[in-house]
């Protein structure tokens, strides 16, 4: 038996699962004499249960042959600043994790102290980011179960910042007989949001399909709110693929307005050649095939894009593409693409470039939207080369920092928002024209800024542990990510940006993010040590170090 206290919230939310196939019960009374009430748990997959509560109430919870996997209060008018309240259920009793607190159960060295991430368990893709009365909103794919890919939700959070997010109730389930079919998997998959003066509308896609995926059924699906906090029923808007040469793979819409029509584009692909498909509407419901935006010849990008976004950027059209399950001769999985150009009949982009979006590759399923006349793009911090180390309530998934876009010649440049900058904190060292510094940066948690006064070789260590390690480094003239004793270590992870005078580097614990000349490149990767104590240490070429900065990053948390 466990106990808790109501407070403010009136609604208690658990996913709940037993032994595979087998049958459990969470059950939930009023203290101190009131009936149970009792709802099974999942069999096969965690289910979602809620119980009203009353505030101020004490409340006593009794598991039969159910974990509680995840669980939260809810309910509170004024969840949008106080958030929900994580309840942890343990041999000696609830412990409660709040905006005030949740510092504490982030601090270990594989959780990010300053990017968002899953309160535990799963994340990837981000989902219908927008601006809405007074908040940042950004939904995202998750498994509450376990640190690994199952059944899709929709997780939610806002921020009035960008940098400190307030976790809401979970909004999208996966469709309920998946529960009874274990050899089949799916649920809410990804989508974008689209923001009509009071109202906003949510397209995702639905998934279903055996395990083995060679045969699925994708659609796309739409919900709307006045307020980010209830929705409508979910109706279906796109059933069907446009013809039979289309991908099965049909998913993750990305939704717009343009030119007083409704436009949305579809990650797909067209007779094994990746594409985006362009649809058009007038009323949301009724969508009407245009045709591919983009479709690759080039066959090293493979047979499908998930995850599309298109926009007007500085006078040009950017389109952005995930190549799914797609492995580049250097070894760099699952990279993400950006085209640059100009439309063609409202639809086909002639494209003048294309490049990499990330040369990290730990940077995922991007999508942008557009507040205050800046276009700013979240990405997910996807574990492609299967380094995550599982820990007790971890987390696998984060977000990349919020990065502000621009087209500048035939380069999308990238840079993290200003807001991000309001949690630098103490100087640890500062330098000019040596070749050679370093210094221990306690909570290895950081920011570094080096300006050189002309290209020239480096070598930048941001982070050495038991024979691993991961450096910057630029080595004639080329320069790029490079780990060591990890099972990245014999993939090129180089830029494309050449004469680096610039660089920009956020360390967060597990979690490197460069950007170099000003974001001409930026790269992401993932890099685990068992310790929270970080090291900084840099060798130049002679005559090149103009400056150094390492400043401590303080927690968002």
């Amino acid at each position: 038996m466990f106990q808790f206290c109501a407070d403010q919230y009136e609604c208690l939310e658990i996913f709940a699962k037993t032994q595979k196939g087998e049958k459990g019960s969470v059950s939930v009374r009023k203290l101190p004499d009131g009936e149970f009430l009792t709802q099974p748990a999942g069999k096969y997959h965690a289910a979602w249960l809620k119980f009203d509560l009353r505030q101020g109430a004490c409340y006593e919870v009794k598991l039969e042959n159910a974990e509680p996997v995840y669980c939260y209060l809810s309910g509170n008018e004024n969840i949008l600043e106080e958030g929900v309240r994580f309840l942890e259920f343990q041999e000696q009793g609830v412990t409660a994790y709040t905006k005030e607190n949740l510092k504490s159960f982030f601090d270990t060295p594989y959780r990010e102290q300053y990017h968002f991430q899953a309160y535990k368990n799963w994340l990837n893709d981000p989902n219908g980011l927008c601006w809405f009365q007074g908040y940042y909103h950004m939904f995202y794919q998750m498994n509450p179960a376990f640190q690994g890919w199952d059944n899709m939700h929709w997780g939610h959070a806002a921020s009035k910042d960008l940098v400190h997010w307030t976790y809401l109730p979970v909004v999208l389930a996966p469709q309920p007989e998946l529960d009874d079919y274990p050899e089949f998997l799916g649920g809410a998959f990804s989508g974008s949001a689209l923001v009509e003066e009071d109202q906003v509308s949510l397209f995702f896609t639905r998934h279903f399909s055996p395990t083995h995926e060679r045969t699925k059924i994708e659609y796309q699906s739409r919900v709307t709110s006045k307020d980010l906090l209830h929705f409508s029923p979910e109706e279906i808007v796109l059933r069907t693929k446009p013809s039979c040469e289309i991908s099965q793979n049909f998913r993750d819409p990305k939704v717009f307005i343009e030119d007083g029509i409704y436009k949305m584009v579809v990650g797909s692909g067209i007779s094994e050649s990746a594409a985006m498909l362009q649809f058009h509407s007038r009323d949301q419901k009724k969508w009407v095939y245009d045709g591919p935006v983009v479709q690759e010849n080039d066959p090293k990008i493979g047979g499908c894009f998930e995850c599309p976004d298109l926009f007007q950027l500085d006078g040009k059209m950017v389109a952005v593409g995930c190549a799914w399950k797609l492995v580049l001769p250097d070894g760099r999985k699952q990279t993400e693409w950006y085209y640059i150009g100009e439309r063609k009949d409202g639809c086909q982009l002639a494209v003048e470039s294309k490049r990499i979006y990330d040369f990290g590759t730990n940077f995922y399923a991007i999508q942008s939207f557009e507040h205050l006349g800046r276009r700013i793009a979240v990405g997910w911090i996807a574990d492609n080369y299967e380094e995550h180390v599982e820990a007790e309530n971890g987390a696998y998934g984060s977000m990349g920092l919020p990065r502000e876009l621009h087209v500048k010649g035939d380069r999308l440049i990238q840079k993290p928002v200003e807001e991000i900058y309001s949690l630098l904190g103490e100087t640890v060292l500062r330098e000019s024209g040596k070749q050679q510094v370093c210094c221990e940066v306690p909570g290895n948690s950081y920011w570094v800024k080096v300006s050189l006064s002309k290209p020239g070789d480096f070598s930048i260590s941001l982070g050495e542990e038991d024979g691993r390690s991961i450096r910057l480094e630029c080595v004639n003239g080329v320069t790029g990510l490079r780990t060591q004793g990890v099972k990245s270590e014999n993939i090129g992870f180089v830029s494309d940006v050449e004469k680096v005078t610039e660089i920009e580097i956020f360390v967060d614990r597990r979690l490197v993010e460069v950007y170099l000349n000003g974001g001409e490149g930026a790269g992401a990767k993932l890099f685990y040590q068992h310790t929270k104590d970080g090291r900084f240490a840099a060798q130049f070429e002679e005559n090149i170090l103009q400056d150094v900065q390492v400043r401590q990053m303080n927690s968002a948390w």
